[in-house]
């Protein structure tokens, strides 16, 4: 079986950062590699490619199009939906090979993925490598896809089907390590992911959308072999970054990984850390380990805006978290929203005057992602406006206003987003 994975982020607007705690284009995408690993686990001469077209001319991918694949899988976040279509489109006209897509925009969109992309013939939502693996055997046996867990297919007519969702396994050791060996490492740090979840339902995330409403977490000593392994394979001149969405929820589980973590002396961060679960003893265990950062979701210093997003903490407990890592000599990264439903011109400003307290303070304009509440509520009461408003910073555009409320009208937002510029302090910009 030859699988082509092409990576789509050929994103006029990638972010990208010195700053190792933002998102880069990192070198190992860790959903490919885990897909990648387990269907080379369980298909037996399982061959596997992968393709990022954002360093890729169009010659490349035409070729690897042109590989003869038995089955191309793609992952594709919002902004490389119409890639997507484009190269799924070429494919078709180049050769026979079966297209799959799946990724945190498929699990949102579900099957109307498939009628936005109509080259494409199938799609993974939820957990992908189990129903990655039964696909490939239903291709091929010919057998019958309806009873896919996870899966959305067009049938004999063109009928865009969706399958029932797959249950989440509960037992994350099932999965091998994901695959780095498929990917050119050239990049500056080690991705790598603990747990699977976050047991939060804010008002503006999707994350439950895509991993289920519970939090599950690997063996601790499955985190330390696998950093063991990539020691081994790469040495100890890269730092290693847990992308977690609440790396520390369960404190027993954080504190047992970080004192394995402590006997291998390498520096790591986290990109989710909730600050107001912080305690001393994890803010110690933390520094002794070798963390050297982490980044939390404030998104408002405004306890009234917190409640409406329903964020399940306040502005002290965030504080309080924040100054125990801040005394251990933590970098910390405080990641605001603009915009969001209880956010007015006065609770920004608020936020801007909290914005101090971290080593560093990054401020995003709402983007509403579907399946959430945010997005309901937006579409309930008509509260998108009729084109976006985009937001330009010397002569580039920086960010786009989708919608208003009546306590945060346009004005005021570009007004309060203008006084995240004037401070340096808006994501994605380049400043002088």
């Amino acid at each position: 079986m030859r699988i082509g994975f092409i990576i789509l982020d050929r994103n006029p607007t990638r972010e990208f950062s010195d700053n190792l705690l933002e998102y880069q284009c990192d070198a190992v995408h860790l959903g490919i590699g885990y897909i990648a690993a387990f269907a080379q686990k369980n298909i037996a001469h399982c061959e596997c490619q992968v393709l990022r077209t954002s360093d890729s001319s169009l010659a490349d991918i035409l070729k690897f199009l042109d590989y003869g694949w038995d089955l191309i899988g793609m992952t594709s976040s919002l902004f490389s939906l119409h890639e997507a279509a484009n190269i799924s489109s070429i494919a078709k006209k180049i050769g026979k090979s079966k297209i799959v897509i799946g990724g945190p925009e498929v699990s949102t969109l579900q099957e109307n993925i498939l009628a936005v992309c109509p080259s494409i013939d199938y799609a993974i939502y939820g957990e992908g490598e189990i129903t990655f693996v039964e696909l490939i055997r239903c291709i091929k046996r010919r057998d019958n896809f309806a009873k896919v867990g996870g899966l959305i297919f067009r049938n004999e007519y063109g009928v865009i089907i969706k399958n029932v969702p797959r249950r989440f396994e509960d037992n994350l050791e099932i999965f091998p390590y994901p695959d780095r060996q498929l990917f050119t490492y050239d990049h500056a740090y080690h991705s790598i992911i603990g747990t699977r979840g976050c047991p939060f339902h804010c008002s503006f995330c999707n994350s439950t959308q895509i991993w289920g409403n519970k939090y599950r977490m690997r063996k601790p000593i499955s985190v330390i072999k696998e950093i063991e392994y990539i020691l081994k394979l790469y040495g100890k001149e890269k730092l290693f970054i847990f992308q977690d969405d609440t790396f520390n929820f369960n404190e027993k589980w954080t504190v047992d990984v970080c004192t394995m973590i402590k006997e291998l002396k390498i520096a790591w961060r986290v990109r989710g850390i909730r600050a107001s679960l912080i305690t001393e003893k994890i803010a110690e265990i933390l520094v002794e380990s070798g963390c050297v950062g982490i980044a939390c979701g404030v998104e408002s210093a405004s306890d009234s805006s917190l409640r409406v997003m329903n964020k399940n903490t306040t502005i002290d407990g965030i504080v309080k978290g924040v100054n125990m890592l801040k005394n251990k000599g933590i970098h910390i990264v405080g990641n605001f929203m603009i915009g969001n439903l209880g956010d007015t011109f006065d609770t920004v400003k608020q936020s801007l005057e909290y914005a101090h307290m971290f080593t560093q303070a990054d401020f995003r304009i709402t983007y509403p992602m579907k399946n959430t509440y945010l997005y309901d509520y937006l579409t309930t009461n008509n509260l998108f406006l009729p084109e976006p408003i985009p937001i330009i910073y010397k002569e580039s555009i920086v960010g786009r206003i989708l919608f208003a409320t009546p306590e945060f009208s346009v004005d005021e937002r570009i007004e309060a987003i203008n006084l995240a510029l004037k401070a340096k302090l808006l994501h994605n910009v380049e400043y002088d």
